[in-house]
């Protein structure tokens, strides 16, 4: 109750979003259990993130079905984080100007939440 320093780490969790409650499925996610440890873990998203938009910006988008299929088959972890209303319900397709916009605005977000703990 006395560690000022502690508490004020958890109030840093809390200002960017990390709390300690879950739904009961899988308990909360990784918790840095200080600051260094909270920039390095969004430091390794935003450096995450940015492989992401290379693949995004050197994909040669899919131009029939066929195409998206064998996408689908070979780059699934490559698009399972886009949200399925970037995805066009008739063809399947996802422009990459969506996914590289998608991309940027995660790290927009990140960015935001290191201001905030720096």
């Amino acid at each position: 109750m006395k560690d000022e320093k502690a508490w004020e780490h958890i109030e840093r969790l809390y200002s960017v979003g990390i709390t300690f409650h879950s739904c009961g499925c899988q308990g909360p996610g990784y918790i840095p259990n200080n600051k260094e440890m909270l920039i390095k873990y969004y430091d390794d998203k935003i450096f995450n993130y940015n492989k992401e938009l290379v693949f995004w910006r050197k994909r040669i988008e899919p131009t029939n079905q066929s195409e998206v299929q064998k996408e689908i088959n070979k780059y699934k972890e490559k698009l399972w984080p886009i949200p399925s209303e970037l995805t066009d319900k008739k063809t399947g397709i996802v422009k990459n100007e969506d996914a590289i916009n998608f991309w940027i605005g995660r790290i927009k977000l990140i960015e935001g939440k290191l201001k905030i703990i720096k």
